[in-house]
């Protein structure tokens, strides 16, 4: 592996050490991964060639280790989000903090991030350990706000809503990339018929792929399923946001696609008009 490419395998795994604080590791990690990210935290600590070696190593470890974890607790936090859920339904307020404090005693059992830094401090040096230390602190610190322009911030999450959400939103996400991969072929053969019968004018045909499509898209995992999910995480002013929101972004791909219709009709009107004049 080059120097390059091991650095940045290195940054991939130092991206898992503050996520260990959330049941949303998998998914945070593909979204650094779809950043880029450079050679990410690693190329700040100046690692030698050994070190590089001995850290990944003990990342690797800790990875495996916070997988199983989160494994193993899977169906335990899906409880409690239910418990939540079902006391916020009944506006049991007792009840609903009886299940965070259940919810944060789980969290508490999680991989540390202090346990990386202790099998970390035999491999880097003191000015190294306090520069991850430090740029650890600055990744909490982001995602209490919620990310810079991400639904936490513009919701106003709380920190614990957040630790909350996230593994609803990465499993709804997940869920809706299944589906789309399960019926990719059913999908695309509808936009052939939409295609075809927009070429041929056949305006029955057409109708018929529209509604085919429209199956096929209630047929996944809906934004309801997802809001449903999170009615006893979020409150209901954030509820409201969090639709007018999905409101906003489907109009807005509605007004798109109108627009790209209105251009490709315009193109092919002014392709007729130049064959009829040649």
């Amino acid at each position: 592996m080059t120097h390059r490419m091991t650095l940045i395998a290195l940054a991939l795994m130092f991206a898992l050490a503050p996520a260990v604080a959330t049941f949303a590791e998998d998914g945070d990690q593909q979204r650094r991964k779809k950043r880029g990210g450079g050679e990410g935290p690693f190329a700040q600590l100046n690692l030698t060639e050994e070190q590089k070696a001995q850290v990944k190593e003990v990342m690797q470890s800790h990875r495996e280790g916070f997988k199983q974890w989160k494994s193993e607790n899977k169906e335990k936090a899906k409880a409690i989000r239910e418990k939540m859920q079902a006391a916020r339904k009944a506006g049991d307020k007792e009840a609903m903090e009886a299940a965070k404090a259940e919810m944060k005693a789980l969290g508490e059992g999680r991989p540390k991030f202090d346990e990386v830094i202790s099998d970390l401090e035999g491999i880097l040096d003191a000015d190294q350990i306090a520069k991850l230390r430090q740029m650890h602190e600055e990744r909490k610190a982001k995602r209490g706000k919620g990310g810079k322009g991400k639904i936490g911030e513009k919701l106003g999450l709380t920190p614990e809503q957040i630790e909350q959400a996230k593994p609803i939103f990465q499993a709804h996400r997940e869920a809706v990339k299944q589906y789309r991969e399960q019926n990719k072929d059913a999908f695309k053969a509808a936009k052939e018929k939409m295609k075809e019968a927009k070429k041929s004018g056949d305006q029955e045909a057409a109708q018929a792929a529209k509604d085919e499509m429209k199956q096929l898209k209630e047929g996944g995992p809906s934004f309801d399923d997802l809001v449903s999910k999170l009615d006893g995480i979020l409150t209901d002013d954030q509820i409201a946001k969090m639709k007018q929101m999905h409101e906003e972004r489907r109009n807005k791909a509605r007004e798109k696609m109108k627009n790209r219709r209105g251009g490709d009709e315009n193109g092919q009107r002014r392709g007729r008009r130049g064959g009829q004049s040649s």
